[in-house]
């Protein structure tokens, strides 16, 4: 969790923003391990491998999880030696693939497929999955 990114967050429960940070384990800006605090309703979300989570683990999105990491690397080019997500992506956005300095949301990341390429391209990413 980039925590000078945390104005960009707000509180799931009740909208307000998230401000508090407590880091059990940071390097730079970057909180690895710890947990953010909702300044208003008190609500506490964990981060975990410097991700925020926002929904149990026990989630419908375990599945997918377990999926995903036992297939992690799949669908990656990098992998693959294929481009096949590279292709497939910028298809999807009608060919640009200079992203410098735009913000890009990846919502519902999944196994980072796209994640990879989107990185690649000097974009500002922001990506999350409920997994």
């Amino acid at each position: 969790m980039n925590s000078l990114r945390l104005q960009d967050h707000v509180c799931p429960v009740c909208r307000s923003s998230l401000l508090r940070l407590e880091a059990s384990e940071q390097r730079d800006a970057e909180i690895l391990e710890g947990s953010i605090h909702c300044q208003s309703c008190k609500s506490s979300f964990p981060v975990a491998r410097g991700i925020v989570r926002f929904v149990p683990a026990s989630n419908y999105a375990e599945s997918f999880g377990f999926q995903w990491n036992l297939h992690a690397k799949t669908q990656l080019d990098s992998h693959s030696g294929l481009p096949i997500s590279h292709d497939r992506l910028w298809i999807a956005l009608g060919g640009k693939s200079d992203l410098s300095g735009q913000r890009v949301l990846e919502a519902g990341s999944g196994a980072e497929r796209f994640t990879e390429v989107l990185a690649a391209s000097g974009a500002d990413l922001v990506i999350f999955d409920c997994s």
